[in-house]
């Protein structure tokens, strides 16, 4: 009997915020702008991203790693954490396994900042100069 409720309980769970857990069904064709320092006076940088040729970067693993809906907005009544990291945003545009993508992300609180860094792999991969929340250190 308890191996069996043990079997049971075995194969439940919802992994569909961990990471890896969304499975690929089609191309990923994404266009990332970064504006490091927001409204400052930097020019927002952008990069393309394809995966799912024969032509596939290394940075498209890093896709993969991403939670099962990455550009999932923050809840409305979601408690988050005061905290400022800095001006950063960036936009992400196109198709992301088959499924179309438009999203901003900033790092205007703890809330906003987790939504950020689940892609900051990648930036760092596209943006290898780009250190989050940069604009703040002092000159």
């Amino acid at each position: 009997m308890i191996a069996v409720l043990v079997s049971l309980l075995a194969g439940c769970g919802d992994d569909e915020g961990s990471p890896g857990a969304r499975s690929p069904s089609g191309a990923t064709e994404l266009r990332l702008e970064l504006d490091a320092d927001g409204p400052g006076p930097e020019v927002s940088r952008a990069q393309p991203l394809v995966c799912g040729g024969e032509a596939e970067v290394p940075t498209c693993a890093r896709v993969d790693e991403l939670p099962a809906d990455p550009a999932a907005p923050v809840p409305p009544d979601a408690a988050c954490t005061e905290i400022y990291g800095g001006p950063d945003t960036f936009r992400v545009q196109g198709t992301l396994d088959g499924e179309s993508i438009d999203a901003t992300f900033t790092r205007q609180n703890g809330c906003e900042i987790e939504r950020f860094d689940a892609w900051l792999p990648i930036l760092r991969e596209l943006f290898p100069s780009y250190r989050p929340g940069a604009s703040l250190a002092p000159s």
